[in-house]
Parts: C-alpha cells; sequence; structure tokens
C-alpha cells in the first residue's frame, strides 16, 4: 500500500519502498496539515533499513534523529545524540480508506437518463390499457 503525509502527498510506494534509502517527498508536515518550518529533527530510533537502533548501554542514552526535510537516508537517520531535546516523532495510523466520491457530471448522468426513461415507461403503460 501506498505511503502518504496527511495532505495527500505520496512519501513511498510500500514499505520496501520506504525503506530502500530515498523517499518521494519529506515528511515536513505535522498531523495538523501544517507545514514545519522550525524545528526540523524528529526522534526515529530506527537505522536506515527500518531495523531498531541499537543503543549502546556504555555510552549513556543514545538515540537516532532524522531531518523531516530531507528525502534521502537521513529523513530517518540524520544522526545520534545523547542531548536531551522537545522533538517530533514519525508516526504512522492503520491503512485508511477513502470513499469514492462520484464525480458531478456522473451523477448528472444518472438524473438524465433515469428522468428520460421515466417518460417512457409510462407512455407504454398507458398504451397497453
Amino acid at each position: 500500500m501506498p505511503i502518504y503525509r496527511v495532505d495527500s502527498t505520496l512519501v513511498a510506494n510500500n514499505y520496501g519502498d520506504l525503506w530502500d534509502g530515498s523517499i518521494a517527498n519529506p515528511i515536513s508536515i505535522n498531523e495538523n496539515d501544517i507545514n514545519i518550518t522550525m524545528n526540523f529533527f524528529a526522534w526515529t530510533g530506527t537505522n536506515t533499513n527500518g531495523s531498531t537502533f541499537a543503543i549502546d548501554p556504555l555510552c549513556g542514552t543514545i538515540v537516532r534523529l532524522g531531518r523531516v526535510t530531507q528525502t534521502d537516508s537521513k529523513w530517518i537517520n540524520f544522526g545520534s545524540t545523547s542531548s536531551p531535546s522537545v522533538l517530533r516523532l514519525y508516526a504512522m495510523s492503520s491503512i485508511q480508506e477513502i470513499p469514492t466520491i462520484p464525480e458531478p457530471t456522473t451523477i448528472i448522468a444518472s438524473l438524465l437518463v433515469g428522468a428520460g426513461l421515466l417518460p417512457l415507461k409510462r407512455r407504454k403503460s398507458k398504451k397497453t390499457k
């Protein structure tokens, strides 16, 4: 299944494409459909291939950072830090199904065809009486 941002912009064609080293568009939109213009980093905890970033307990708390403006592997693996910060998180929802709404021309054509058939049925029934 394709992966999209909340503004319907394609990020990746599927999960394999998400982890192949680049994405189609940066994940620079937040959950409120607002473009992120400040604090471009996100906590990821993920390596570029999607595997969990292993923390070395001898180094203290080290986390993986991604850069939300990048489309290469740096979107998920820009670097690591042990500095405490308030950053964004990447998140994916379950699969969302968007209902298909017919185009206005389809609705109008259906109404015209339906309206055109009604008089034919009435005329036919009058002739049989």
